[in-house]
């Protein structure tokens, strides 16, 4: 469970430097960067045993994590602890959205899910 945790807080770092990257930059070229970041992190997480999607649904970013096997029922509490503790992080990303794309109340989903796709934890993060 630990290392499950750890691979959550570092997907949530790593999260966190894709926006602000994207935030910094200007012109073109900002697309393609930030679509070479999400592909390299979704590279990293499939490597720790977690995949991860990342959808927009009007003015949702949506974040999905399947893991590949079930988890212990433990495991959502835990899962929202971590994230209710980055919480601040999620809300950042939440704001940054309204520099890069024109939506009004930007909201960060972060969803985990097990492999049968049942849903282990959900959580919604506002500007």
């Amino acid at each position: 469970m630990k290392k499950v945790l750890a691979i959550t807080l570092a997907a949530v770092c790593c999260l966190t430097l894709v926006f602000s990257l994207a935030a910094c930059k200007g012109g073109s070229g900002k697309y393609a960067e930030m679509q070479a970041q999400v592909a390299s992190l979704q590279q990293t997480m499939e490597e720790q045993g977690l995949n991860m999607t990342i959808t927009g649904d009007g003015n949702k970013l949506i974040y999905t994590y399947t893991y590949p096997s079930e988890v212990p029922d433990v495991m959502g509490d835990a899962l929202e602890s971590a994230l209710q503790a980055q919480s601040s992080t999620f809300e950042s990303i939440a704001e940054t959205l309204k520099q890069a794309v024109d939506v009004d109340n930007p909201v960060v989903v972060v969803r985990y899910l097990s492999s049968d796709g049942t849903e282990i934890c959900s959580m919604e993060f506002g500007a």
